[in-house]
């Protein structure tokens, strides 16, 4: 369980602002150069009573309303969305937005243009016992993962 052996670091030396984090059931929330540490609770809140049934779409929402609270003191810069499998050696999902005005929405445009592509094949990606399944024949996923291994090679990955 992440909450047992969870590990945060909020960086030092910030300056101005607070920082702090909450460690929850299988979830952390962090925030640094913060006005005020109400952002972390009310991204917990948007967590655990998000009725979102994909983790990526439950902290995409708790992400949004410690957006909603502007609370960092430097301004909107950047946000991000990792989301890892423990059957997996690789992220689900990472998705890294910089030095934008407004990187949230950045963000949930970019993570909803990955779900109608490449999430649907990443579940036929190799695994870390080592299975791997194959889509459907004739299938969309099919399809797109027969293009992206003709595009894209990963390594270590026999695909």
């Amino acid at each position: 369980m992440l909450s047992e052996m969870a590990q945060q670091f909020t960086g030092e030396n910030l300056g101005n602002g607070v920082k702090g984090h909450i460690i929850g059931k299988n979830f952390i929330v962090c925030g640094n150069t913060l006005e005020t540490l109400d952002t972390l609770e009310i991204m917990k809140e948007a967590f655990e009573n998000s009725n979102e049934k994909n983790l990526y779409l439950k902290l995409l929402h708790a992400l949004k309303m410690g957006d909603s609270t502007k609370a960092d003191i430097r301004g909107r810069q950047s946000a991000s969305l990792q989301v890892y499998s423990n059957r997996n050696d690789y992220p689900i999902i990472k998705i890294n937005i910089d030095d934008d005005n407004d990187p949230v929405n950045i963000l949930e445009e970019k993570v909803s243009r990955f779900i109608k592509s490449f999430y649907k094949i990443i579940l036929f990606f190799p695994q870390r016992d080592g299975t791997q399944f194959m889509p459907k024949p004739d299938s969309l996923e099919e399809k797109i993962f027969a293009e992206f291994k003709k595009n894209v090679r990963v390594r270590n990955f026999h695909l």
